[in-house]
């Protein structure tokens, strides 16, 4: 089984997500000052340093169920996007 990628578009930056395996959960998306995990983990990604039309491979904190990303440009956020599945 596979998924489709999911294609975000935010003013001049566009994100790409295509995602290994199919699980049940949850995404959120939320735009730069809003909070939408407490007291998570996040993995910062300076858009500046990922190369254009390169991958971002990203993992989720060992026997964690959610991934927390926060990209931002010059230590401002742009957006923040967390993954959150149902263990099986």
């Amino acid at each position: 089984m596979s998924t489709p990628s999911l294609r975000v578009q935010l003013d001049e930056i566009t994100l790409l997500v295509d995602f290994v395996c199919c699980v049940r959960g949850h995404l959120l998306i939320a735009p730069a000052g809003e909070t939408i995990v407490e007291g998570s983990e996040w993995y910062i990604a300076e858009i500046d340093e990922i190369p254009i039309a390169a991958e971002l491979q990203l993992e989720c904190p060992k026997g964690s169920d959610k991934l927390s990303v926060r990209f931002q440009r010059s230590q401002s956020c742009i957006v923040c996007i967390n993954f959150v599945w149902e263990s099986s």
